[in-house]
């Protein structure tokens, strides 16, 4: 393959998952119920509870405002419960912008902000490896497009962030590497291997990734409370512990 059709072909398939995903949506329609978005939907009213000053670890009011929330409506049988949200207290904070947004525009803004950051990782990660963008994105577009965006899970947030770490510890920025690292654990038990490895492998990282996570504990209690943050802590971790293992 010439050097010209190699690097449109390399371009083009950044397109593979939006456009899986469009396939998907357009397999199942629009219809009244649907799981398009399912858990961003408690993701947004998670945040739609911290922006009113309530725990949104508890079952209400998130279950309420999960079978309000609006179009696509999620399926009939999970409207008597609540999703949780389990990420941590910051990490929500994430998402109260779009809880200030209708549920519709506001999944739109947020899958539009995912596809970017699934390319965007694509970037790093060719740049780190040296693979070439038409197999990373043939690895990941059937996993990306059908796990992540269609419900709505902010893993392409987690790769963006470890991608950049990975990239800078190769140039010494080992601050700036600490810094992504920690950012990356909006999803702690993607990111717990990943920061625990930087740590040992890079000992400079350390003192950067404690202040971070310092800034981070900071932000929970600021956005949500000490009851709250510690509800998490003593509740959320122990139960998610227990689903992942």
């Amino acid at each position: 393959m010439t050097p010209g059709p190699q690097r449109f072909a390399g371009l083009a398939a950044y397109l593979i998952a939006p456009l899986l995903l469009a396939a998907m949506i357009a397999l199942n329609g629009t219809r009244s119920e649907t799981y398009l978005m399912g858990d961003f939907r408690a993701f947004y009213c998670a945040g739609q509870v911290v922006a009113h000053g309530a725990n949104p670890y508890l079952t209400e009011p998130l279950r309420a405002c999960e079978a309000s929330a609006g179009p696509p409506a999620e399926p009939a049988f999970l409207r008597p419960v609540a999703l949780p949200a389990p990420l941590p207290p910051y990490a929500l904070l994430l998402f109260v912008p779009f809880a200030l947004l209708p549920f519709p525009l506001a999944a739109a803004c947020y899958g539009a902000l995912l596809v970017g950051a699934m390319m965007l990782a694509v970037v790093l990660l060719q740049r780190v490896t040296g693979i070439s963008a038409l197999v990373l994105n043939l690895v990941f577009a059937p996993i990306t497009a059908t796990v992540t965006f269609y419900v709505g899970q902010p893993v392409p947030l987690v790769l963006v962030a470890l991608a950049a770490a990975a990239l800078l510890l190769r140039s010494g920025r080992w601050a700036a590497a600490g810094a992504c690292a920690m950012v990356a654990t909006i999803e702690p038990h993607v990111a717990l291997a990943a920061v625990a490895g930087t740590a040992i492998a890079f000992p400079r990282t350390r003192l950067p990734m404690i202040a971070w996570g310092a800034v981070l504990a900071v932000a929970a209690v600021a956005g949500v409370g000490w009851p709250t943050t510690i509800s998490y802590v003593r509740d959320v971790v122990p139960a998610r512990s227990g689903q992942v293992s």
